[in-house]
């Protein structure tokens, strides 16, 4: 029975890492259902059959639940992701995992795109990559479904390098995910096929403590999709440890330094004095005088510096600010809205979904990057 929880916390963990990983890839909300709660799901929704949305004893979050339960028995029954509309309005694409040796399923892996247009002709051409990413992916967990899993790190662990992060003690929390690093090579001295899969691992946990600190988004300039791939490539013991030396240390200066690296010595300036105070009135105009060059010239800077407008990278590091202050603090949105230069709160809901994927609440309650289960 030991052996069997221990399983189970592997896979539970095996889950929650694709799940992220595939936010990442995808910039879209993703969540990963265990069987437990597909079982009770449907356990609750069964007996209203079709009747279900016009039931008033379910909540329209159990009813919701219910849908996904539901959706993913299709898939498994039919060997891959189902894409449905959902009652409150989002598209869905959903994807089921097998137990060993049973039809039930073990877990789900969801995606959601709130309020899409299904026809849009953009929009499908995302679903479609999206199935695919959905279908390696489940075909990854159902292969480690029963299998034993070596973990190289502890919840507590974790837990520890998070509250690091969430201090912003960058010292320690590099330190603590160097004795990671470490025991990574002590435990798989002389086994590349075991380094490699640690590497997977070590890489992942600092993924999702990016994309829990700073969004998915933030990842969109390095490829984290890819990390599986080119971390087996690497050939020898050297190669992995060069590339995963310089993966950790780009991931977790976004944490702490999540400001884009820059040549120009004026772009970098004009983001500090940003992130300095978000919430100041900044104009390209005001700053470019500040700084002594045309607005046109500055406006070109950091288009050429960054890859993206002034007004983007304005909402973006006001849109970090907003992100931390919703996760750790107890303020109202409409105070953080106007912590991070908002001042029409409604506004700073809209540019936060769009840049996001999600509402600010909705972000606050974890639904952005804490898969359930």
């Amino acid at each position: 029975m030991e052996t069997r929880r221990t399983d189970q916390g592997g896979f539970l963990k095996l889950g929650r890492t694709a799940a992220a990983e595939l936010a990442a890839a995808t910039d879209h909300p993703v969540t990963f259902l265990t069987a437990t709660e597909l079982r009770e799901a449907l356990r609750r929704g069964e007996p209203y059959g079709e009747q279900i949305l016009l039931e008033a004893e379910l909540s329209p979050a159990e009813v919701l639940q219910y849908t996904h339960a539901r959706m993913a028995k299709q898939s498994l029954k039919r060997g891959r992701p189902q894409r449905y509309r959902a009652p409150d309005g989002s598209l869905c694409l959903i994807a089921a995992v097998p137990e060993p040796e049973t039809d039930r399923a073990a877990a789900a892996i969801l995606l959601a795109w709130p309020n899409a247009a299904a026809t849009d002709a953009g929009r499908e051409a995302e679903l479609a990559a999206c199935e695919g990413l959905l279908t390696m992916i489940a075909d990854w967990l159902a292969e480690h479904a029963g299998a034993t899993s070596s973990c190289l790190y502890s919840p507590a662990d974790e837990e520890r390098i998070r509250e690091a992060a969430l201090s912003g003690d960058a010292r320690l929390c590099r330190r603590l995910i160097n004795d990671i690093f470490m025991r990574m090579y002590l435990e798989g001295a002389e086994n590349m096929g075991r380094l490699r899969s640690y590497a997977i691992e070590l890489t992942a946990l600092v993924i999702r403590l990016v994309t829990e600190f700073e969004g998915p988004g933030v990842l969109s300039t390095w490829p984290a999709a890819t990390h599986r791939h080119e971390i087996l490539q690497c050939p020898d013991l050297f190669s992995l440890t060069a590339w995963l030396s310089e993966a950790i240390r780009d991931l977790t200066r976004r944490i702490f330094d999540p400001l884009p690296q820059v040549s120009s010595a004026l772009v970098r300036e004009a983001l500090r004095q940003i992130d300095r105070d978000p919430a100041a009135p900044h104009r390209l105009a005001d700053l470019a005088a500040q700084l002594h060059v045309s607005s046109d010239r500055l406006g070109q800077l950091f288009r050429e510096q960054t890859g993206r407008s002034f007004s983007v990278c304005l909402n973006e590091i006001r849109l970090r600010h907003a992100r931390r202050l919703l996760l750790h603090t107890e303020n109202s949105i409409a105070a953080i809205a106007a912590a991070c230069g908002y001042c029409d709160a409604p506004y700073f809901i809209r540019v936060f979904k769009r840049y996001n994927g999600v509402t600010p609440a909705v972000w606050r309650r974890g639904g952005s990057f804490h898969p359930e289960g």
